[in-house]
């Protein structure tokens, strides 16, 4: 975005070059909007706003652990506490294993990855997230960098990774609902 002394260095500029009737039409011109914010949201070139302003951190996003890994993917964290069947530790390219963030076996064994059990399972596993002191310390060791939750369930919609990078992303400092 430019600031005003740009703009000014820009007209300052224009003028010494063109006559004063093409000034007008010069200024006109810069005055006009490119795009409006939403439109370059949409297209990724300008950051989301929160409530407050521009976000100051990435965001932790999803992703399953069979899928190759990309550059775009910031620090990759496998959040499953038993690991993805078949899958090399070379080609999962990890940067930390979080068997500490993953759910409890007894309520893993509870989900059984059924539909229709998913929002009491959320409800539960919010609850033993809040008492887990490995949550604080994935967030202090995530930082302000993107990172990348790795998990091995089919369901891309119905997994605890799911519930844990939005768990994750409203425990970050900064973030509009902490």
């Amino acid at each position: 975005m430019k600031t005003a002394t740009q703009d000014f260095r820009r007209w300052s500029l224009c003028a010494a070059l063109h006559s004063r009737e093409s000034i007008g039409r010069n200024i006109r011109a810069w005055s006009k909007p490119e795009r409006s914010e939403n439109e370059k949201v949409a297209l990724g070139v300008a950051p989301a706003r929160t409530r407050v302003g521009y976000r100051s951190m990435a965001t932790i996003v999803v992703k399953r652990a069979y899928d190759p890994p990309s550059s775009k993917d910031g620090i990759r964290i496998l959040v499953d506490r038993l690991w993805p069947r078949g899958l090399r530790k070379d080609a999962a390219a990890l940067d930390l294993w979080a068997k500490d963030l993953a759910p409890s076996p007894s309520l893993r064994k509870w989900f059984d990855h059924r539909p229709e059990r998913f929002a009491e399972f959320k409800r539960r596993y919010h609850e033993e997230l809040k008492r887990n002191p490995a949550a604080g310390d994935a967030l202090r060791h995530i930082g302000k960098t993107k990172a990348t939750l790795l998990y091995a369930a089919k369901d891309p919609a119905i997994n605890h990774a799911v519930v844990l990078a939005a768990f994750l992303n409203r425990s970050r400092p900064g973030s509009s609902s902490a």
